[in-house]
């Protein structure tokens, strides 16, 4: 399992509000290649000849891709093309005083038809599509919660277990910045602001991955949102 100190990590990366907390000993991941990336021929066929995708990924300490999501694409073709392909990426791993620890990485693939793929890898300065600039015509596929057709519904809840070390704090805070996807996943949560002792934090992520959402919908279509809990721990009378 995740190590909370691997996941605040993951945090420093993608989120700017933790930009200044990154630590000294830490050293983001790599994307060490990207080879099976190829222009998706069949767009051609509709006159498509560049566009953009805009990725958030996450690496565990192994420097294999456990999960990802596209945020952010101008045309839907590019993200199919990616979906069969981004498996055989290799990264290298995230370290923290040398040792290999979880991360999170954007990354922006920009396609143009008889041209390199490049891509652009960021040590990220906000978890947010505009943080890699780009383009005005790349559409944003994640929704905002106003936008939906429903306020977002959680169908099962996990509460955390407020238990933590002999001696440390039993009080404190955490709030954890997630996707839901269109299936009502959450996927992709990470640590954002947090107060109190590590180990008991380390249990708000744990129980927010357990929870289940009603799939969020614009106009009655699937789509992915992007929400934040905040959990409150208090000592136990």
């Amino acid at each position: 399992m995740k190590t909370l100190r691997s996941l605040l990590f993951a945090a420093a990366c993608l989120l700017g509000t933790l930009h200044a907390a990154t630590p000294e000993g830490f050293t983001p991941p790599k994307l060490q290649n990207a080879d099976a990336i190829r222009y998706p021929d069949q767009l051609t066929r509709y006159g498509i000849f560049e566009g953009s995708v805009v990725l958030q990924l996450e690496i565990d300490s192994n420097g294999s891709l456990t999960d990802w999501l596209a945020l952010a694409a101008t045309h839907e073709g590019f993200v199919d093309h990616l979906r069969h392909r981004i498996g055989d990426w290799r990264f290298k791993a995230a370290r923290e005083d040398g040792e290999p620890v979880v991360s999170g990485l954007l990354v922006r693939v920009d396609f143009r038809y008889n041209d390199v793929i490049s891509l652009s890898v960021g040590e990220m300065a906000g978890a947010f599509i505009n943080s890699l600039g780009p383009t005005a015509q790349t559409k944003s596929r994640v929704a905002k919660l106003t936008q939906l057709d429903q306020p977002l519904e959680p169908l099962h809840v996990v509460e955390p277990q407020a238990i933590a070390p002999q001696g440390s704090r039993l009080d404190g805070h955490a709030t954890v910045s997630f996707y839901v996807d269109e299936q009502g996943h959450v996927r992709l949560p990470v640590v954002t602001d947090w107060e109190g002792d590590l180990t008991l934090i380390s249990t708000a992520y744990t129980a927010l991955l357990d929870w289940r959402f009603e799939p969020p919908t614009i106009n009655g279509r699937p789509t992915i949102v992007q929400a934040r809990q905040r959990f409150n721990f208090s000592p136990v009378e």
